[in-house]
């Protein structure tokens, strides 16, 4: 295992370290960078800036090679609810982004609360809140522990990222709205802190308009190579495949979908970043604060061009000098005072399937169709309703369905059909569980009776049950094999795949030092909460499942 680690290797050897008051840092700022797989830093690493964070991390911190998301299902909500909770989907309730609901007969957005409002903006936007995260979080631990008096806040384009990160008890979850504006919800405020209010009054995220996003570097420079090579690249309506990329007019309707889609989309969100740190006054009193940031716009970027284009290079690159500008940002701040950064990733991301195919492998886009609005797979649905009818000897006629939805890895069942009552639902599970194996394109299947049991020696299977909610998800889950996914264009991430997994794991200490107790063959996201709280001398979060990384804070020499 490779660890980039200069601040202190030796030391105290492997025994524990007594904390000082000078080892809690007074401000945790916890970065995802969107979609950022581990080995953009390897492929990347010969133009990387002095200044980014990745640089300074070798120099000063810990970066570790090995970390890999542990749920098979790897969303950007589920993603991003592990981060701070320390919980996977199956304890925390947030298994995808959207989720079939069974009594609705429709999709239910993961931070959907309807009895929430939005504060901030007049456009027309879904109410959203923490309530479907059904953990706490390591932010609403410190609000435990402190009598409420240590800050928490989150920030991002996305309000799922903004809102999981931060947690149920947070002071607030910031996001931008379809208009451009920075909002948050009733659950956290009642009104929009003066500093947000002001930057929507500025129009600051508008600066942007008719700006070019250019090459940071020269042509020859880019491991991508010379030619652009945009074939089978999906860019948003107005976006052009190529170099330059620019920006629309701040009257655009499709204005704050390009920004999303560029890096001038991290510029907005590090302004209302700073804007926080300032106003907030984060890290400047006796109580600890965390400070959790979401980076939207590299995830949209992977999607549009994906992993191997010269956009996703050039985006790496400049998010690794936004991060240390950032990073300096904070020093300068706290003026000495000790904090940390961790970063990692919700997730990674495969190749855009034609592009994958082109070159050999076995790749395949929407191997079920396409699903229609409800997200729904008319043509396994279809499928599997004749076989269950045919197996269950069940009329084929147009009572009752069988199979209710086949949506996003899962196979949902009429649980009262009369035909389903006692032990004909594990029959049914089975029928489903074998046709889907038996199908060319699907890798694995498991039924909700195999999820329930402890099947930890098989490694697929755990993935799966950390995916499996038992409110919450279908009859039969299923992954699709390598390279094969559902989506209408472009990149998509989702699977249980390394490609998807495997992220990295950044920790900049700064005013300490960290001493390093053993080497884990392999580490989780998911150890990031258990090790702030270590940090910050608070209990994990209640649902955590993992134990946190062996690091210790120690004072400078």
């Amino acid at each position: 295992m490779k660890y980039s680690l200069i601040l202190c290797l030796a030391l105290l050897g492997l025994g524990r370290v007594s904390y000082a008051k000078e080892t809690t840092p007074a401000l945790v700022v916890v970065v995802s960078v969107d979609q950022w797989r581990y080995e953009y830093i390897e492929r990347f690493d010969k133009n990387l800036d002095a200044n980014g964070i990745t640089r300074r991390v070798q120099q000063n911190g810990l970066l570790m090679d090995n970390c890999f998301h542990q749920h098979a299902f790897t969303f950007t909500g589920p993603g991003h609810s592990v981060l701070m909770t320390g919980a996977y989907p199956n304890r925390s309730g947030i298994i995808d982004n959207n989720w079939f609901d069974r009594d609705a007969n429709d999709l239910h957005y993961c931070v959907y609360d309807p009895d929430a409002r939005i504060i901030g903006s007049t456009a027309e936007e879904d109410p959203v809140s923490p309530r479907n995260l059904l953990v706490d979080t390591v932010g609403d631990q410190l609000k435990m522990a402190t009598g409420r008096r240590g800050k928490v806040l989150g920030v991002a384009i996305k309000d799922r990222a903004a809102i999981l990160m931060a947690g149920r008890l947070a002071d607030a979850a910031y996001w931008m709205s379809s208009d451009g504006k920075w909002v948050t919800t009733t659950h956290y405020q009642d009104k929009l802190p003066g500093y947000l209010r002001n930057l929507n009054e500025q129009r600051a995220p508008f600066r942007y308009e008719k700006m070019k996003w250019l090459r940071l570097h020269l042509p020859s420079q880019y491991t991508h190579g010379v030619e652009e090579n945009s074939q089978h690249e999906l860019p948003i309506e107005g976006m052009t495949t190529d170099f330059p990329h620019e920006m629309p007019a701040a009257d655009d309707e499709k204005y704050i979908k390009h920004l999303a889609c560029s890096p001038f989309g991290n510029d907005a969100t590090f302004d209302a970043a700073r804007e926080i740190v300032v106003h907030e006054s984060l890290g400047k009193d006796e109580f600890p604060d965390i400070l959790a940031i979401n980076l939207s716009a590299t995830d949209y970027v992977g999607h549009a061009f994906g992993p191997y284009s010269l956009e996703v290079e050039d985006m790496f690159y400049r998010t690794d000098v936004q991060l240390g500008n950032f990073a300096k940002f904070v020093d300068d701040q706290l003026d000495g005072r000790p904090w940390a950064m961790f970063l990692t990733a919700d997730h990674g991301v495969a190749p855009i399937p034609e592009r994958a195919s082109e070159w050999g492998l076995r790749a395949k886009r929407n191997p079920f169709g396409k699903q229609d609005d409800n997200g729904n797979f008319k043509e396994p649905q279809e499928k599997l309703e004749g076989v269950l009818r045919n197996a269950l000897n069940v009329e084929q006629t147009t009572e009752q369905r069988l199979v209710q939805a086949v949506v996003s890895n899962q196979v949902f069942l009429h649980g009262d059909h009369p035909a389903l009552r006692g032990s004909n639902i594990e029959l049914a599970r089975r029928i489903v569980r074998d046709w889907l194996v038996n199908n060319s394109y699907v890798a694995h299947a498991a039924t909700r009776d195999q999820l329930v049991q402890d099947c930890s020696t098989n490694e697929m299977l755990h993935m799966m049950q950390r995916s499996f909610h038992a409110r919450r998800s279908g009859d039969v889950l299923y992954a699709l094999k390598p390279y094969t996914f559902s989506s209408t264009s472009g990149a998509q991430h989702g699977s249980p795949w390394r490609y998807d997994r495997h992220v990295p794991l950044m920790i900049l200490p700064n005013g300490m030092k960290i001493n390093v107790s053993s080497t884990p063959e392999q580490v989780s996201p998911a150890s990031i909460a258990p090790t702030i709280a270590r940090m910050l001398h608070i209990e994990s979060p209640s649902a955590c499942a993992e134990r946190r990384l062996p690091v210790e804070t120690q004072q400078p020499n």
